[in-house]
């Protein structure tokens, strides 16, 4: 019996991290692979989102080095400022080469690439500028976009998010932040740092409240004394404009917070053109449900990326995991995605990044828990770098000793994130990572020193 002949093997909507790994994955497994994309490829992460904020947030650690760690260092400068400009203009280039090498990537591995909407129509079938085209399977990364809450939709057009300080040439008075990103610390500190006035409004009870307590305790520490001014557990009720400024009621505080400019930072899957019959949400109603092969509740339909995860996750290394998962599985291999593999990291000043289970969160699953931590400031390249707030904090099961969660902040966690990464992936347990040799000095040093401490073996520490 014949089969009908389809156009592509997968097609793959969205030119984002998730969309570019799943498209260059099954190119490799022989595919015949299709990526649909609406405006730029590189989607958020490269455009508007990691790439040029971790920019921007690298030129904020410099001018902290050079004025503060320079000065100790004897290194004289007259006022360390941040020309904004020239910061964008350097900011527009990388972006620019980055989409070039994307676009040559793409061509190189004969993924075929249209520029246009596209929409599901039934399962294998797609509609694409007017054009129906037919595929064994889809791949859905069409990431996230901005949302507005009820009571500011009266003043919508005048509200910020992060694509709008992306391009400020000048940063003058008062900002109040809303949202519940991760990312909300990095534009904080950027605008603060730039001359602005930072109020930062989050409905949780703490900043990132789901993450480690001992780090994340640290960090809201440091940005209170940096002038930004942190309210938790508090919801906007109501914003007005009024004379060229927002009065903005919250929930909870009688007085009114009155500034210049309002930046709301939420994000919400875009589910445009991809939401068809039999496709089920999340029990939150809000992201595509998946399991760990990247299905979706359509036989054939794969989720990846922000589209299929919750706010606190829109990661960009966490979608091309699971394009790759998705990719694999579409081509009929068996592949799953393991999320306490996915580090959570935030680029603020020092770094911020969290590697499997919190504290909290091994208890709850029942394991008996033993935690050790390392502060940077008593380590040697540590105090080299004033690394006063640093920490690393690591979290561990009693009877084993298998490493479950390493947290850390500090300048460079970032690097340090992949090391945690595979020793919990490789199921290392603490004894067999007591007789590594870290390179001295490095911040690197502190991790095995935690581990040690998790023991009540630590060499260094008190």
């Amino acid at each position: 019996m014949s089969t009908k002949k389809t156009d592509f093997d997968v097609i793959v909507i969205g030119g984002g991290p998730g969309g570019v790994a799943s498209a260059v994955r099954v190119s490799q497994l022989g595919g015949k692979v299709c990526l649909v994309e609406k405006a730029d490829l590189g989607g958020i992460c490269m455009n508007r989102g990691c790439i040029p904020y971790s920019h921007m947030m690298m030129a904020v650690s410099l001018k902290k080095k050079i004025s503060t760690l320079g000065r100790d260092m004897g290194i004289k400068t007259r006022e360390v400022k941040i020309e904004l400009s020239t910061l964008i203009k350097r900011q527009s280039r990388i972006i620019s080469s980055l989409r070039a090498s994307l676009k040559k990537l793409l061509m190189s591995k004969k993924v075929e690439v249209l520029k246009g909407r596209a929409k599901i129509i039934v399962p294998g079938r797609i509609q694409v500028n007017g054009n129906t085209l037919s595929c064994k399977k889809i791949i859905i990364a069409t990431g996230s976009r901005w949302d507005r809450p009820e009571s500011l939709k009266d003043i919508a057009g005048k509200i910020l998010n992060s694509d709008h300080i992306l391009n400020l040439k000048e940063i003058k008075g008062s900002f109040l932040i809303s949202g519940s990103s991760p990312f909300a610390m990095e534009i904080a500190q950027y605008l603060k740092s730039n001359g602005g006035e930072v109020y930062l409004i989050t409905e949780q009870k703490r900043l990132l409240e789901k993450e480690s307590k001992a780090i994340c305790s640290r960090i809201s520490k440091l940005l209170k004394e940096q002038g930004i001014k942190i309210i938790t557990g508090q919801k906007i009720s109501s914003c007005k404009w009024d004379k060229g400024r927002y009065r903005v009621s919250l929930n909870g505080i009688g007085d009114t917070v009155v500034v210049d400019h309002m930046v709301f930072m939420k994000r919400v899957p875009n589910l445009e053109g991809v939401m068809i019959d039999g496709l089920l949400l999340d029990e939150s109603n809000t992201y595509i449900r998946v399991n760990e092969r990247m299905e979706t509740s359509i036989e054939g339909i794969y989720a990846v990326g922000d589209v299929c995860s919750p706010e606190e996750m829109h990661f960009s290394h966490l979608a091309s995991a699971g394009g790759i998962v998705a990719a694999e599985n579409s081509m009929g291999i068996d592949s799953h995605i393991n999320l306490k593999l996915i580090p959570r990291v935030i680029y603020t000043y020092p770094q911020l990044a969290f590697i499997g289970l919190t504290k909290q969160e091994a208890k709850e699953k029942g394991f008996q828990v033993i935690t050790g931590s390392a502060p940077l400031s008593m380590n040697p390249y540590g105090m080299i770098l004033a690394q006063d707030y640093g920490h690393i904090e690591v979290v561990a099961d009693k009877r084993y000793g298998e490493i479950m969660g390493i947290h850390m902040i500090g300048d460079g966690v970032c690097e340090l994130a992949g090391q945690g990464v595979l020793a919990i992936q490789m199921e290392a347990t603490l004894r067999e990572l007591f007789s590594t040799a870290f390179p001295h000095p490095s911040l690197s040093e502190s991790i095995i020193e935690a581990m040690r401490q998790c023991s009540g073996e630590a060499i260094f520490l008190p």
